[in-house]
Parts: C-alpha cells; structure tokens; sequence
C-alpha cells in the first residue's frame, strides 16, 4: 500500500510521479490525500489514484467545528493592462522563465504569469483595491467575528 498526501502536481502526465510508484510497485493500492482534486483532460486524480474512498468536505469541516464558515464577498475593481506593457512584451517575458520546460507546461505557466502580470498586478487596479481592503477590516473592526455579523445558515 502506498499513502500519498498532495496527490496532485507532480503526480501526473507520463513520466508523473504516481506512474514511476505503480511501474514500480505493479500490485500496490494508492491511496490518496487531497484538498484540492483536478478533473481535466491532461490531469485528473481520480484518473490517477482511483475513485473517491471519502469526501471530507469545507461544509462537513464546518459542522464538525474543524474549520469556521468561509464567507465570500466579491470586492469588484476595475481591470486593465499595465501602461507600456503590450502584447509582445507580455508574449516574451515568459520565455525567460520557461527555459527547459515541455511545451504544454511552458504554455500553461506563459498563460497564468501573462494573466497576472498584465491583468491582476497592474498598477491603477493595486491602487485601487488596496484601499478597499483596509476600509474593509477597519469597519469589521479589531477582534469582529465574521460569524457575528453574516446571516444565519438555514
């Protein structure tokens, strides 16, 4: 038996981490750990590991009085790209960055630095939200339980 906690990143794709335990343990059951499972075409952990032997959900923590409830509040801010970065400078940054990786995980990462960079991380967008999180914890004030100001579950 092999236990395998964060089953997830390096255990996919052919020459994933998981492949090299089941090549070289043939007759081994993987058991798995993970928060965060991924179901796509190029990984998926229940592909990898096998079927669900227990869900222990956010919900099912909450109720067991492991973790607090999680509340989601959207805070909307403006998105647009950095002043003097266009398109080619964004598409070349990445390649620095990516030197020695396969093809798929190189387009993958120049995806998400390109997204972030451009998009998240610009300046007048920073300038913006900044200020709508402190004015956000200093009106909960010191101490505010979030529980104590959200409505009840049903």
């Amino acid at each position: 038996m092999v236990i395998v906690d964060e089953a997830h990143r390096s255990h996919y794709n052919l020459n994933g981490f998981a492949k090299w335990l089941k090549d070289a343990l043939p007759h081994a059951t993987l058991i798995a750990f993970t928060g965060t499972p991924i179901t796509s075409a190029d990984r998926n952990t229940r592909k990898v590991f096998g079927d669900h032997i227990d869900i222990y959900d956010l919900n099912r923590a909450v109720d067991d009085g492991a973790t607090v409830p999680v509340y989601f509040e959207p805070r909307m801010t403006k998105v647009e790209r950095t002043q003097g970065y266009d398109d080619d400078l964004v598409d070349a940054a990445p390649d620095e960055a990516t030197v020695g990786l396969d093809d798929a995980e190189r387009i993958r990462l120049e995806q998400r630095v390109a997204i972030i960079n451009a998009v998240y991380g610009a300046p007048a967008r920073l300038a913006t939200l900044a200020p709508d999180i402190v004015a956000h914890w200093e009106e909960r004030g010191p101490g505010c339980n979030r529980s104590s100001i959200a409505p009840e579950k049903p």
